[in-house]
């Protein structure tokens, strides 16, 4: 292993964590569709493809290198309905056990 390998990575992890806080932070782009049957047009919120690489990038770099610190959480689905999920307090990742 190399000496840049085996260093510690803390940095980098924050240096991604604080990137992924930005990109989820940046607004979706409005597109239009135009229905040739109907005469009303639909609003659709997007990502980029290169937009979503990029964060599907940094993602799995947080989830290789981030030392994960797991909390429960409980989630409104609705009015009368909860869901328990599991996250990285640090990275904001979902568990994927």
């Amino acid at each position: 292993m190399s000496a840049t390998e085996n260093r510690d990575n803390t940095e980098d992890v924050d240096s991604m964590i604080r990137v992924k806080i930005a990109l989820d932070a940046c607004p979706l782009s409005k597109i239009v569709i135009n229905n040739n049957d109907q005469p009303r047009e639909f609003k659709r919120y997007v990502r980029s493809v290169a937009f979503r690489k990029i964060l599907k990038d940094v993602n799995a770099y947080l989830f290789l290198h981030c030392n994960h610190s797991y909390v429960e959480d409980l989630i409104d689905i609705d009015p009368d309905k909860s869901q328990t999920i599991r996250y990285c307090e640090k990275c904001n990742l979902e568990c994927r056990e």
